[in-house]
């Protein structure tokens, strides 16, 4: 796990090291530089070079996973290719026999090694080997050419910027800015941001001039034509059908899929650590990693003066029965004043709710004690069908189901906004008129074009899995973004290990019957852990995630002193033509906060 940074162009070293300074975090225990000469067609070292060249940069800094020595570090050369790299193969054993077999030999024990070497095999296709998590860029000076990739669901983040005279990618929007990037919003994406929540499913970010690289695509920059090309070589839902399997032979599936998936993450050189909370999710992979692992250490997020998101119960059954070394931290009001400008610095990009803290808090805890790595359950409300929301668009696939409407009448389903939800989800346009029509009035006093969402829709889909698929390309890696800057924030690699895409290949062709069932979301899942994880926990109804008490935050006084200076201070709000404050709405309330905040922090003053 680690943090790039690459450029063709004039070479501005002094800029380039600050943009590589600037990730540090990401790869706190080396920094390695690769510089080539174009027009001389050779590799210089710093002191050869000429601002009036054309140079390739790449840049690394290392976060040590995975063979510890430093023959691994990166920039990796080898004859005429050199790689920069952000992740993990996590199969990378497997097709290190396979590259021996061919008549490879290695002088590391590194997935990077393996990396290099399948592409100089395979080409591009290597990427279909890989099962992991991922962005790098080989150079290829034979080609003259960068080959850029980033893995299938978007685990690991890459940002690019390209003009007439140059090209730059980075991990982080933060590491191109350092570019001399102008650093102008986007008023588009602002207005969806405030109206529809952060989104990740578009090239488009909230800085105009610079691009998200797609999820499961490849691309090609020519050097000489100074063209970038994207291809797409994964496509989740292409040939997508539903499993004719019995209820019995799916559970065995699961968890044939899940347990190799926690055996490749559970591969590493340094210490491992867990993110606990009450849920389903995480109780799996810690009692899964229990049966491999004699001693481990959790971390947990914790609000014992609040029964409403108090999961210290949950928790603690799960500590006693398994004798993990556990620890706790919490959230408070003085974490929001003093590290709030902090934590939206590192996202890079505005985000929805203040939870983000509880997330951030347990990764510095772990910091804290020495972990590198952390294994965390991010996926399985998105392709088992976790949220609540989930249950309306069930029924609606089932809706001459008579039995079934009773069953959820009974369990208590058809409460007013459910049932609301329900019914309009038969009439997409008039939810989202009703809902975020009435999102913008509450932001704009004035008539403004409505800007449409772009998706499909949110609770319109007919079909279950095919509103699950949708959610894990459009809503999970906002979900995946949060994860990977709190995370690399702390200098901690996240292993997903409901992100493995064979976990979710076979999730989502499991039909909906059996993960909506008697009432309970993720049925399927649960069902297949009862041996392991205690029956209070397994079918416990309550969906928390990373709970804060953020109404309470924002209605105190001092908070709220701090965020009304934000937005008055703010020009990129004014420019937006907002001239309503919905303060009563603490959901909107902080969107507009976070934007004012985040102007501030990247010294964003200009708007297209």
């Amino acid at each position: 796990m680690c943090g790039i940074v690459g450029s063709f162009g004039k070479l501005d070293f002094v800029r380039f090291k600050k943009s590589l300074d600037s990730i540090k975090h990401r790869g706190p225990d080396n920094e390695g530089i690769y510089l080539y000469d174009v027009k001389e067609k050779h590799e210089i070292v710093k002191s050869d070079i000429l601002m009036d060249s054309r140079y390739v940069a790449l840049g690394h800094r290392r976060l040590s996973i995975i063979d510890l020595a430093d023959v691994a570090n990166q920039p990796m050369t080898l004859d005429n290719y050199s790689l920069i790299f952000n992740g993990e193969i996590y199969n990378y054993k497997e097709i290190r026999r396979e590259l021996i077999g061919c008549g490879y030999s290695f002088e590391t024990k590194s997935d990077t090694e393996v990396l290099l070497k399948s592409y100089i095999h395979w080409g591009e296709d290597c990427v279909d080997k890989f099962n992991g998590m991922w962005a790098f860029c080989i150079f290829d000076i034979l080609k003259q050419e960068f080959f850029i990739s980033r893995d299938r669901i978007g685990v690991k983040p890459l940002y690019y910027y390209l003009d007439d005279n140059n090209f730059y990618f980075a991990s982080e929007i933060k590491a191109i800015l350092e570019f001399k990037i102008s650093r102008v919003a986007n008023k588009k994406e602002i207005v969806k941001f405030l109206i529809y929540g952060a989104q990740e499913n578009t090239e488009a970010t909230t800085f105009n001039d610079i691009s998200r690289f797609p999820a499961g695509q490849n691309g090609i920059f020519s050097l000489n034509t100074r063209k970038f090309k994207l291809n797409k070589y994964f496509e989740l839902d292409k040939n997508n059908i539903e499993s004719s399997e019995t209820e019995e032979e799916l559970r065995e599936s699961i968890k044939l899929v899940i347990n190799d998936s926690v055996n490749l993450r559970l591969r590493s050189d340094v210490d491992i650590g867990m993110a606990l909370s009450g849920g389903v999710d995480s109780n799996i992979v810690v009692n899964l990693v229990n049966q491999q692992k004699t001693s481990i250490s959790t971390f947990s997020s914790i609000y014992t003066d609040d029964d409403a998101i108090n999961e210290t119960d949950n928790i603690k059954i799960t500590v006693d029965k398994l004798k993990l070394n556990s620890n706790f931290t919490t959230v408070n009001k003085s974490d929001i004043l003093n590290h709030i400008e902090n934590i939206v610095w590192h996202q890079d990009e505005p985000f929805d709710t203040l939870g983000i803290l509880a997330q951030n808090k347990v990764y510095e805890l772990m910091n804290s004690k020495g972990v590198k790595v952390s294994l965390d359950g991010q996926g399985a409300d998105e392709i088992y069908a976790g949220y609540p929301a989930y249950k309306a668009i069930f029924l609606r696939e089932n809706i001459g189901n008579i039995l079934m409407y009773k069953q959820f009448l009974k369990c208590g389903f058809f409460t007013f906004s459910n049932l609301k939800l329900l019914i309009l989800s038969f009439v997409p346009k008039l939810f989202e008129k009703l809902y975020f029509r009435k999102r913008a009035n509450e932001l704009f006093s004035k008539k403004v074009r409505f800007i449409s969402s772009e998706k499909k829709g949110f609770v319109f889909f007919k079909n279950l899995n095919q509103k699950l698929i949708y959610d894990t390309k459009e809503y999970l890696p906002v979900l995946l973004r949060y994860v990977d800057r709190n995370s690399m924030q702390f200098s901690i690699e996240s292993r997903g290990i409901f992100l493995d895409y064979k976990v979710i290949e076979n999730a989502l062709k499991i039909p909906s019957k059996y993960k909506i069932k008697k009432c309970y979301s993720k049925y399927i899942v649960r069902s297949s852990y009862t041996d392991i994880v205690p029956e209070k926990i397994i079918w416990d109804k309550k969906k928390l995630g990373f709970p804060v008490p953020q109404k309470a935050w924002m209605e105190d006084n001092e908070v709220a002193s701090i965020f009304k200076s934000y937005i008055k201070n703010s020009k990129i709000i004014k420019l937006v033509g907002i001239d309503k404050i919905p303060q009563k709405n603490t959901s909107l309330y902080w969107r507009l906060v976070n934007i004012a905040i985040w102007e501030k922090v990247f010294k964003v003053s200009k708007i297209s």
